[in-house]
């Protein structure tokens, strides 16, 4: 378990959370629907094993299209 996490979600204020195991505990506690996410800057998944004092960011996933 991963303590003094901090997650920001979708430019809200950050909140800092304790034992939480990956990204998907966090997508859980906040209700998040299907995010990008990145940890200390780094895009990664939400299976990620998340360790003390990182910085969790979630914004929309933005699609591609054709032009």
């Amino acid at each position: 378990m991963a303590n003094n996490v901090t997650a920001q979600a979708l430019g809200a204020q950050p909140k800092v959370l304790d034992d939480v195991s990956t990204v998907a505990d966090i997508i859980s506690q906040l209700e998040l629907d299907n995010p990008s996410v990145k940890v200390n800057g780094q895009t990664k998944s939400s299976d990620y094993t998340l360790a003390d004092f990182d910085f969790v960011s979630f914004g929309a996933k933005v699609k591609g299209g054709n032009k």
